[in-house]
């Protein structure tokens, strides 16, 4: 299954969603391929990778004609595969933007290679340019990481139309959406004012049932290149984490 993390909104959580989910799905037996799709390479570096001493990146998989993706995949410490990024891949959009059928080039890239492991983890940049298509339109389901605030919330109408877009005009008609709260804090009264708002307009079914507490300990881990239940697998985030995989197994 190849799965899109997406919001065109930065700092939801969308990396460490994607490297999480990814390595707690590893440790519950199942084969998993990280795909950086941000020129940040925020998920090459989580997962234990220096993108500064790349030379073979999915920027140059993208853009060079005959590629295969097999000779662009590297092992992580962490029992997932990866195919990274480095900052090269900033310049993606204007290189592929006359490109034949430019918004599938991932599918195409993927699709002798996507029986060769349980999940295939998309990490789309924060906007949604050429990129983040190519991801939508590669992928069976999109999780949209969003912590409860207005910016956070307010650009999930726009997401919603590309996704519809994908789905009528690129040839993706069953691609599915779920909505995943992050840094929640039941504390906060707000937070709940929000979340029952979100319940209200987009109905249960299109929200994941976990939510992801706020944790400092994301943001350490993120400082070691370690995912969160590898830094303290006891630790708040690391058990709501797992709880969302097993959601995703679902």
């Amino acid at each position: 299954m190849i799965i899109s993390f997406q919001n065109q909104k930065g700092g939801v959580g969308k990396t460490s969603s994607c490297v999480n989910v990814g390595y707690s799905l590893s440790q519950m037996g199942k084969s998993v391929l990280l795909v950086d799709l941000d020129p940040q390479a925020n998920t090459t570096v989580n997962a234990g990778i220096d993108d500064e001493k790349l030379d073979r990146t999915i920027y140059n998989l993208l853009t060079k004609k005959g590629a295969k993706a097999k000779d662009y995949i590297i092992s992580t410490k962490y029992g997932m595969d990866l195919l990274p990024a480095n900052i090269e891949l900033a310049d993606a959009d204007i290189t592929l933007a006359s490109a034949i059928n430019r918004e599938s080039i991932l599918r195409k890239i993927l699709e002798p290679i996507k029986n060769n492991w349980d999940y295939i983890l998309i990490d789309c940049p924060p906007n949604l340019g050429l990129l983040s298509l190519n991801a939508l339109t590669a992928s069976q389901m999109v999780i949209i990481p969003v912590c409860p605030g207005f910016f956070s919330i307010k650009g999930l109408g726009r997401l919603f139309e590309i996704i519809g877009m994908v789905r009528e005009n690129l040839l993706n008609p069953d691609i599915t959406t779920k909505v995943l709260v992050t840094m929640y804090d039941a504390r906060e009264k707000l937070y709940k004012d929000i979340m029952n708002g979100m319940v209200e307009n987009l109905g249960q079914d299109m929200i994941f049932k976990t939510k992801i507490r706020v944790n400092t300990a994301v943001k350490y881990s993120q400082e070691k290149q370690q995912p969160t239940a590898f830094y303290n697998k006891k630790c708040k985030a690391a058990v709501d984490y797992d709880q969302l995989a097993r959601e995703v197994l679902e």
